[in-house]
């Protein structure tokens, strides 16, 4: 497994986890204030655990733009983690 795709899979993991969802997940329905795990509390969590796996800083403004499972991938990449969006 390449190390994106490895990473992906963190990123995933993180939100099973932290979102308590059944596999298989269908990640286009999977949304920041519309999933009903997904308040802010667990969004928290979702933003510290990323900053332990990945150790990087996550700003307040970067915090608001996390919405679903694209733009966290997205972010993770413009802090130069390698991932496949």
């Amino acid at each position: 497994m390449s190390s994106e795709m490895g990473n992906v899979s963190r990123v995933d993991g993180i939100l099973v986890a932290l979102l308590q969802l059944k596999e298989p997940v269908i990640w286009d329905e999977i949304q920041y204030q519309v999933t009903t795990d997904w308040d802010s509390l667990v969004h928290l969590g979702i933003v510290e655990e990323l900053e332990a796996a990945f150790q990087i800083s996550i700003s307040p403004e970067e915090v608001t733009s996390m919405k679903n499972r694209e733009t966290i991938l997205e972010l993770l990449q413009s802090k130069g983690v390698a991932v496949k969006p």
